[in-house]
């Protein structure tokens, strides 16, 4: 065999090798690298340089955002005026009903009946108490007219009423005019008319604002601040008949 025959053999086969050997090296799957979060990112050598895999970052946590407040807030409804005083019936039995300073002593005895479980006694102490024009008994009879179930108890506290004045207790009397029971709007606005002052009409004139009143109980009202009117400036406006 010639030198030159010999070579080109051995270069044949070189040239198949490294055919081979290309193929293999083309053939292999990619390095799977993996990387765990918060660890550091690892190296990979690969054909003698160091390739850096990038760590695979985490989405950022969703912040919560507080609702923009409203540039016109709801603002709480102005309830009605409450005139109901802060009053303990019993205490204020146990309080009064042996009091020495009563005039007469025997108003001891009413005053324990505000707490009877019969309904009459309560409006027989009612009215006693009342018509003593004692003001200590004032808070208590408040508190049965706004309070006590029986309507006629309630009715008896609103006549009761009747001799005292007050902005408390036109307040009180006007509150009574939206009551569920005939007999005490009527006693209640009688008291009122009684009175007749400046806080009666001030409060009149509020429970008609409110459109709390039934119709006959508003139409009532209205014909007691007219005549209330004339009474007070009766050569302001000439009377018609």
């Amino acid at each position: 065999m010639t030198v030159s025959r010999w070579f080109w053999r051995v270069a044949g086969m070189g040239a198949v090798a490294i055919i081979i050997v290309a193929a293999i090296y083309l053939s292999r799957e990619p390095e799977k690298v993996t990387v765990r979060p918060g660890s550091a990112p690892p190296a990979v050598e690969r054909e003698g340089r160091a390739l850096l895999v990038d760590r695979p970052t985490a989405p950022p946590a969703a912040v919560p955002v507080a609702p923009s407040p409203s540039p016109n807030p709801p603002q709480p409804q102005a309830g009605l005026r409450d005139a109901r005083p802060k009053l303990d019936l019993a205490d204020f039995v146990l309080r009064l009903k042996d009091d020495p300073s009563l005039n007469p002593p025997t108003l001891g005895r009413f005053v324990g009946a505000l707490t009877s479980a019969r309904a009459t006694d309560r409006a027989e102490a009612v009215e006693e108490l009342g018509f003593s024009e004692d003001r200590r008994f004032v808070a208590a009879i408040v508190h049965l007219l706004q309070n006590d179930p029986e309507p006629t108890v309630r009715a008896a506290a609103a006549s009761a009423l009747e001799l005292y004045k007050g902005r408390e207790i036109a307040a009180a009397l006007g509150q009574a005019l939206s009551d569920a029971d005939e007999e005490v709007r009527s006693h209640a606005l009688l008291s009122l008319q009684v009175q007749r002052d400046d806080n009666v009409e001030r409060e009149l004139e509020t429970q008609l604002k409110n459109g709390g009143l039934n119709e006959q109980t508003a139409l009532d009202v209205r014909l007691f601040l007219d005549r209330h009117y004339v009474r007070k400036d009766p050569f302001k406006d000439s009377v018609v008949p």
